[in-house]
């Protein structure tokens, strides 16, 4: 009889367990959602700000946002959607392989932006620049910062840069074009720059990869009112001129080639009031590699803003008694310098932190 009771009080005490065990699985199903489906739009939103990437390079990945944040469910894509300012940022990849249909991917992603302003990074070979034209008709107003890559002719880029009232930011690379195109000679190199005086918005520009040569002829407004310039493959008098169209530069990057003699020409004084910081690389074509633009550049120029500066060069030594007379003439409060062109000894280091004393610990020689 105990034992009939033993396994009576055994099955009593599995039942309770198995009727706790469905009552904490019922309660699992009737519980409301997670607290991150009950955050409120205002909070989802300030979060998925920070989803995409820093950086410009966004492109319609399903694996990304914000592409991504509209496949979770349907209040995600809802908010994603709603966002103006998760679409303003796009990488366009012109190819011939399924273009319309990548081409109405893209447009969506544009119209999504609601005339916010835009960064686009275009990437193109050969002619396709009719195809990016279409793209961006309806969208050109909005475009305030435009990269474009390309390997082809550099002219080719000119049709897109007409008719853009908000730019302000323009990158343009070229890739190995000049490798494979034995005539980038015969090019005109000022089509470029004229087609970009005309635009009167900007206020930072880039050209790399690729010859760059200012029109004399037609200046344009824009130049006065740039304040940020990267040119590569420049001339020295090209070089000078661009200081003297952009009064307000505050920095400049440039690579001079330099395909004569210009040691034996002084140049004339010039005082740049905004400069702070230059970077100047140079390269010789010359049969002589020891021509330098160095010492007549460091001897004309004033630059009394100048804060920080870096210099690279191809041969030559470093030209001590011009870049003190540099010095001298400037009064600038240059605070960092890098050189990469020849030795500086311990005694000219000391001249030269007399002259500038901020340059004390930030004096850098690579060579």
């Amino acid at each position: 009889m105990d034992s009939i009771k033993d396994l009576h009080q055994q099955l009593v005490e599995k039942k309770g367990k198995i009727t706790q065990s469905m009552d904490l699985h019922k309660s699992f199903a009737t519980t409301p959602p997670t607290p991150w489906h009950l955050l409120p739009t205002e909070i989802l939103s300030r979060i998925f700000e920070h989803c995409p990437p820093e950086h410009h390079y966004l492109s319609p990945s399903t694996e990304d946002a914000p592409m991504l944040l509209t496949s979770i469910c349907r209040r995600w894509r809802e908010i994603t959607v709603s966002m103006s300012s998760l679409w303003c940022r796009l990488c366009v990849e012109v190819d011939h392989q399924d273009w319309q249909r990548k081409a109405s991917g893209y447009d969506l992603w544009l119209q999504r932006s609601r005339g916010r302003p835009l960064s686009l990074v275009l990437t193109y070979r050969f002619y396709d620049t009719i195809e990016l034209l279409n793209l961006l008709q309806p969208y050109k107003s909005q475009i305030s910062y435009l990269r474009i890559i390309s390997d082809h002719d550099p002219n080719t880029a000119e049709p897109l840069l007409h008719d853009l009232p908000a730019l302000q930011v323009l990158v343009i690379r070229w890739g190995a074009f000049r490798f494979y195109y034995s005539y980038e000679r015969d090019l005109d190199k000022t089509a470029l720059a004229r087609t970009i005086s005309g635009l009167s918005t900007l206020r930072s520009l880039r050209v790399t990869g690729g010859w760059f040569r200012l029109s004399s002829s037609s200046p344009g407004a824009v130049w006065a009112h740039l304040t940020g310039v990267e040119i590569d493959r420049c001339q020295l008098n090209e070089f000078l001129h661009l200081l003297q169209l952009a009064p307000n530069l505050t920095w400049l990057a440039i690579t001079l080639h330099i395909q004569e003699d210009v040691t034996q020409r002084p140049l004339e004084p010039f005082t740049h009031a905004s400069l702070q910081s230059l970077f100047i690389q140079s390269f010789t074509s010359t049969i002589d590699a020891s021509y330098s633009p160095l010492p007549v550049l460091f001897r004309a120029l004033t630059l009394p803003s100048l804060c920080a500066l870096k210099v690279l060069q191809s041969s030559a030594d470093w030209p001590h008694d011009a870049f003190k007379a540099f010095l001298e003439q400037s009064k600038c409060p240059l605070e960092y310098l890098e050189n990469k062109v020849g030795a500086i000894t311990e005694e000219q280091r000391a001249e030269y932190v007399a002259l500038s004393p901020s340059l004390k610990s930030n004096l850098v020689v690579l060579f």
